[in-house]
């Protein structure tokens, strides 16, 4: 009887424990996997929008993912980009999640799928500037805190691939194709796609340009959903003057 009283009390004081460990970390505030003091983050404000333009890397090792945020005029563009491992575990494989309606309203950011707020996290030394999501898309559906995805590099950077990296980060105009040949605006728009690891038919001339480049490698029969808007409209352009 005392035996069975007391595995009783174990199990309640275990389901206790695991209830108080539960909810600390359902509930956190991090920055990767390291919890951060929430009195010490502040709004980060900025005279233009543009100045939040960059890329934002969140958590830690395999659960890590970048956010890509672009800022045009007054239009915004995200873009997650996390992955996952092959069958064999032998190759990384890039996955592309665009987020939809994106507006900032002071410091505050906005989007059909996460909602959050630009930082800045003052850890005693250097501050550090970044993007707070609440419920962060790495997470579990039930976890209620936030991550602070921190200033990586510029974006210019992170579409450092290729020789027409502004057809992913600038808004074409008409005119500003007008110095490209037919076969260099070609080249432009196919390299949006082998960006995104598109497979080009086998001895083609995509195929062999493409395949003669280091940073090239091919995945995916289709990355249509993979595009940003940004890299959509870019594409109509140069098609509109590839014609020409």
């Amino acid at each position: 009887m005392r035996l069975k009283m007391y595995n009783q009390k174990l199990k309640v004081l275990f389901t206790i424990l695991i209830g108080i460990l539960s909810s600390n970390t359902i509930n956190s505030q991090r920055i990767g996997w390291s919890e951060i003091d929430e009195s010490k983050v502040s709004p980060w404000n900025v005279e233009n929008i543009k100045d939040y333009e960059s890329v934002y890397h969140f958590g830690e090792s395999e659960g890590e993912s970048d956010f890509i945020l672009i800022v045009v005029d007054s239009t915004v563009y995200g873009q997650i980009r996390t992955g996952h491992w092959n069958e064999n575990s032998t190759g990384w494989i890039p996955e592309h999640i665009n987020l939809q309606n994106i507006r900032i309203e002071g410091s505050k950011f906005f989007s059909d799928s996460y909602n959050g707020e630009f930082v800045v996290y003052d850890n005693g030394k250097e501050p550090i500037s970044g993007l707070k999501i609440d419920k962060p898309w790495m997470d579990e559906p039930s976890y209620n805190g936030y991550e602070i995805g921190t200033v990586n590099y510029p974006i210019n950077i992170h579409y450092e691939l290729g020789n027409y990296t502004q057809a992913s980060t600038q808004l074409l105009k008409l005119e500003d194709l007008k110095k490209y040949t037919s076969s260099e605006l070609q080249l432009m728009r196919n390299e949006i796609y082998a960006r995104y690891g598109y497979v080009f038919s086998k001895g083609e001339k995509m195929d062999t340009y493409f395949s003669k480049t280091k940073w090239y490698k091919p995945q995916y029969k289709s990355v249509e959903n993979m595009l940003t808007e940004l890299e959509k409209q870019n594409i109509k352009t140069i098609k509109k003057n590839e014609s020409k």
